[in-house]
């Protein structure tokens, strides 16, 4: 038989201390990361692609179809905006992968998409803007789609929609960090440059393109 013996109050309190620097250490590690880097990962005033997204469904027409992009920022802000806080109800939706929303599908469906609504976009980073088959004009933040042939039409919208825009924290130095941010500031001046040009306005794009 093999007895074990006490341990002695010298070890117990040698260990109770070595406990507590190391959760002291801990606690002390967490909140130098906390502290150091809080400002930098705290997004809680970040509205940039919040009112992106809702800058694009407030462009839409009533009762138009859009093919929002499969990209993160994009498709699931909109989700949020339609599904969570009800807006745009009237607007069917279609994504690339069809994940989400209905799928746009491939162009012979998305062919029936343009045929049965006289209103439909495309975002600037959906995959239904490849297609030959299409017109596809600039529209504020998004393209208005058309059947090639059925003759592609300048909208002069650029002042219209980007008076009523709202673009909270959108200053380049403030965004530079976050990658998403820095997307969605390039599709504004992008898409702001495709308006100007649309509306025969060239000398005014260079500025907004080297933003890209």
């Amino acid at each position: 038989f093999v007895i074990a013996s006490p341990v002695p109050k010298w070890c117990r309190a040698s260990r109770r201390r070595s406990n507590l620097v190391i959760y002291f250490a801990i606690l002390f590690l967490t909140g130098m990361l906390l502290v150091n880097n809080y400002a930098t990962n705290d997004l809680s005033k970040n509205f940039v692609a919040y009112d992106y997204c809702k800058n694009i469904l407030k462009t839409l027409n009533k009762n138009s179809s859009f093919c929002v992009a499969h990209d993160d920022t994009e498709v699931f802000v909109t989700c949020y905006l339609v599904k969570v806080e009800g807006l745009r109800s009237d607007v069917r939706i279609y994504d690339d992968k069809g994940f989400v929303f209905s799928p746009a599908g491939e162009k012979e469906n998305l062919a029936k998409i343009v045929k049965s609504n006289e209103f439909v976009y495309s975002s600037l980073l959906s995959n239904q803007r490849n297609y030959s088959e299409f017109d596809y004009t600039p529209y504020g933040l998004v393209y208005r789609m058309k059947l090639k042939g059925e003759g592609k039409k300048s909208y002069s919208v650029t002042q219209k929609f980007w008076d009523r825009y709202i673009m909270r924290e959108i200053n380049r130095d403030e965004t530079d960090e976050f990658y998403h941010n820095r997307v969605v500031l390039s599709n504004y001046y992008y898409m702001y440059a495709e308006n100007l040009i649309s509306e025969n306005k060239k000398n005014r794009t260079r500025q907004c393109l080297c933003h890209c």
